[in-house]
């Protein structure tokens, strides 16, 4: 086995290891709450759509939807599906979501989409500001509609 080979087992181990609770998340959650969670993202959408990529990603047009946000964030937390894991090691492992978030999004499993939510939200308690941010420019809609749309397959 090379070293890079070593490197890919080994990081996929600590993927798997950092994020059981995610997956036990997921597992427990009905198909009532995708449903749900599908009519919350919605609302968002009126008046922040998802982020997009390209010169479309800072629409001028969006705005911080804060009772639909909140009620979003309040909806996942009650749920849970703001997980509680060590989401800082989890994202060294797995890297950011915003290199290219379009493209890395799309190749995520639930259980990323699920972990770079929980990160997103959980980082927000730590830069001001944040929050508003991440729903103006569209990121949590886009991780969440691409959970959504994974998990549709699976309830």
């Amino acid at each position: 086995m090379t070293r890079k080979q070593l490197d890919r087992v080994c990081g996929e181990l600590a993927v798997a290891d950092l994020g059981a609770p995610l997956s036990a998340a997921l597992a427990a959650t009905s198909p009532e709450t995708w449903d749900h969670l599908r009519e919350l993202l919605q609302r968002v959408e009126r008046f922040a759509p998802r982020f997009v990529g390209g010169d479309a990603a800072r629409n001028p047009q969006s705005q911080f939807p804060e009772a639909e946000a909140n009620a979003l964030v309040d909806y996942l937390n009650g749920a849970g599906l703001v997980v509680p894991f060590d989401w800082t090691n989890w994202l060294e492992v797995v890297g950011p979501s915003d290199a290219d978030p379009t493209a890395r999004i799309a190749e995520c499993t639930a259980e990323e989409c699920l972990g770079y939510l929980t990160a997103i939200f959980r980082a927000a308690r730590f830069v001001e500001g944040s929050f508003e941010q991440q729903f103006v420019d569209g990121y949590p809609q886009l991780i969440l509609g691409r959970l959504l749309d994974l998990m549709h397959g699976r309830v």
